[in-house]
């Protein structure tokens, strides 16, 4: 009988240490974060914004030093019956190594947006080696 206790106790020991381990492996891992390695572009960040109706798309791209140009694209979408319907859309060039965009429309309350932005960075001159990225943000307007 105190055999049987101790193989239990054995046993019960090794699957709690089993089941801690592998519960602590997120407390143990690196913060590294997993981001993109383009050439041409630094970093791109979309947002989407709502104060009342008053929606603002919004987005900003940073190229690298080995870039010539960036462009972009912001479009914004709104949710009808499952599928995204272009509401409105901009367009920008830059060759200053930063391109923002700050765009409004207005929203009707209840209804899913989406801001798409779509970046390209060129390097060895403008429309030459073209890299592409798309980011988006989506949100109900309030």
């Amino acid at each position: 009988m105190n055999v049987r206790k101790s193989v239990k106790l054995v046993v019960s020991a090794v699957l709690l240490a089993a089941l801690m381990s592998a519960l602590c492996v997120n407390i143990f891992a690196g913060n590294d974060l997993i981001a993109p390695t383009w050439n041409s572009i630094l970093s791109v960040k979309v947002n989407l914004k709502f104060d009342g109706n008053e929606g603002c798309a919004s987005g900003e791209a940073i190229q690298k030093s080995t870039a010539t140009a960036i462009e972009a694209y912001l479009y914004v979408y709104k949710l009808v019956e499952d599928e995204w319907v272009y509401v409105d859309g901009w367009y920008d060039l830059s060759f200053d190594g930063v391109l923002e965009m700050d765009k409004p429309f207005t929203g009707v309350s209840g209804v899913t947006y989406k801001a798409e932005f779509i970046v390209t960075a060129y390097t060895g001159g403008y429309n030459k080696n073209p890299e592409t990225t798309t980011v988006e943000r989506i949100r109900v307007c309030p």
